[in-house]
C-alpha cells in the first residue's frame, strides 16, 4: 500500500511539473518553442529610447562602447583614456524584460548600496525624485579599485527599460565651474525615443 501511494504522489508531481514547464516535455522539443523562451528569458532587446545630452560644444568628448549589447556608452574627453581618465560619462540600460520588478529608484538605491560596500566613505543623496527620474549625487573616498570622485546621475523610468546617465569625475582633478557645468548638463538630460 505504502508504495502504491509513492507512486501515485510521484505520477501526481510528473503532472504538476509538465503541467507549469514552458515546453511541452511530452511532445519533442521544437525550434519555437525554444525561440519563445529566449525572446522571453532575459534577451537584452534593442533599446525603444536613449538618452539625449547637450555636450558644451567647446569640449570634445569620444565614445567607447562599454559592452556587447550596444547599450551602454562612455564618453570620455579626446585627451583621456581607460586607463588615465579625470572624468567621464557613462549610460546603462537595465531592460524590463531582464528584471521586470526594477524601476529608477531601485537602481539609484542599488547603486548607493555598492558604494557604501566598496567605499570608506561615501556622501549620497536623491537630489530630485518624479514619477519619471531621479537625480542622484554620491561622493565617494577609499574606494576599492577606483579613484575617489563624485558622481552626479540621472535614472530615468523609460517604455522598455530603466535608462541611466551619470557624470563623474575624480576628487580635486577637475575644476569647480566644469563640476557645475557637467552636473547641468546631467539634470537636462533627456529620455527620447530611439531613431
Amino acid at each position: 500500500m505504502d508504495l502504491f501511494l509513492r507512486f501515485n504522489s510521484l505520477i501526481l508531481l510528473t503532472i504538476l511539473l509538465l503541467g507549469c514547464s514552458p515546453i511541452n516535455s511530452v511532445q519533442p522539443f521544437d525550434q519555437q518553442q525554444a525561440a519563445q523562451i529566449l525572446k522571453n528569458d532575459y534577451v537584452t532587446q534593442p533599446a525603444k529610447q536613449k538618452i539625449a545630452l547637450d555636450l558644451p560644444g567647446d569640449q570634445k568628448w569620444k565614445s567607447l562602447q562599454t559592452d556587447a549589447n550596444k547599450n551602454n556608452r562612455l564618453l570620455l574627453p579626446e585627451n583621456n583614456s581607460l586607463a588615465n581618465w579625470q572624468q567621464s560619462i557613462r549610460t546603462s540600460i537595465t531592460g524590463y524584460l531582464d528584471e521586470p520588478k526594477i524601476n529608477a529608484k531601485k537602481i539609484v538605491l542599488r547603486e548607493i548600496k555598492n558604494a557604501y560596500q566598496q567605499c570608506q566613505r561615501v556622501n549620497a543623496s536623491v537630489l530630485k525624485e518624479t514619477a519619471n527620474y531621479l537625480i542622484y549625487k554620491i561622493d565617494m573616498a577609499g574606494c576599492e579599485h577606483q579613484p575617489n570622485q563624485i558622481q552626479i546621475g540621472k535614472t530615468f523610468n523609460g517604455s522598455d527599460a530603466v535608462y541611466t546617465v551619470y557624470y563623474s569625475a575624480q576628487t580635486n582633478q577637475i575644476a569647480t565651474a566644469q563640476l557645475i557645468l557637467m552636473s547641468h548638463v546631467i539634470k537636462k538630460s533627456q529620455l527620447v525615443a530611439a531613431s
